[in-house]
């Protein structure tokens, strides 16, 4: 699959990879942030899982026991002024590599936490968004969003503050075409939409 690149709207920076630039934010520690872009192709933690899996790096742990790989992201995500064209997906299955008669065997599912705060502000989302079982620990910030896709946050949990002001699902009721679904999602702290 095509990793997703980074086209910015000032001509003085060069376009990058979304995952190559978040996996030197992991490496480094440091904050993730990216400001006034276009982002093509399709971000897939699994993909990001994939690559770093094996390594060390200082914003981010992984675990993997029998029953489910955790990934816990300790950085902050600031991500403002952004057009994403395709999907963004922070949950999937890790499948082995023993594939027989075109059955998976051994699917865990991936969980992903997030110990730091998660800020998306005018950006928009052109296509499935899916933060399925995703667990944040700190502030989560959807300002002046668009959802023009299908939303996911089922079975979610959310252990601090989560705005969604002035966000706009503007497919939430229509069937096939686009819904936010957060089924069986937590909240255990204040929610503003």
């Amino acid at each position: 699959m095509e990793k997703a690149i980074i086209k910015y709207n000032n001509p003085e920076k060069e376009d990058e990879g979304f995952h190559e630039k978040f996996i030197n934010h992991l490496k480094s520690g440091k904050k993730f942030e990216i400001y006034d872009a276009v982002v093509e192709g399709n971000i897939d933690i699994r993909e990001i899982y994939e690559d770093i899996k094996d390594k060390e790096l200082k914003g981010v742990t992984i675990e993997e026991n029998d029953e489910k790989i955790i990934m816990t992201i300790n950085i902050e995500i600031y991500i403002c002024k952004l057009k994403f064209k395709n999907n963004f997906i922070f949950k999937t299955f890790k499948a082995s590599k023993n594939i027989k008669n075109a059955i998976i065997k051994d699917l865990k599912p991936l969980e992903i936490i997030f110990n730091r705060d998660v800020c998306f502000w005018s950006s928009t989302f052109n296509g499935k968004v899916d933060f399925r079982n995703s667990i944040f620990n700190r502030d989560v910030e959807f300002i002046n969003t668009t959802f023009n896709g299908t939303a996911n946050f089922s079975d979610a949990k959310f252990n601090n503050k989560i705005k969604f002001w002035e966000s706009f699902l503007p497919n939430i009721w229509e069937y096939p075409l686009g819904k936010c679904k957060i089924y069986t999602t937590t909240f255990n702290q204040d929610v503003a939409f």
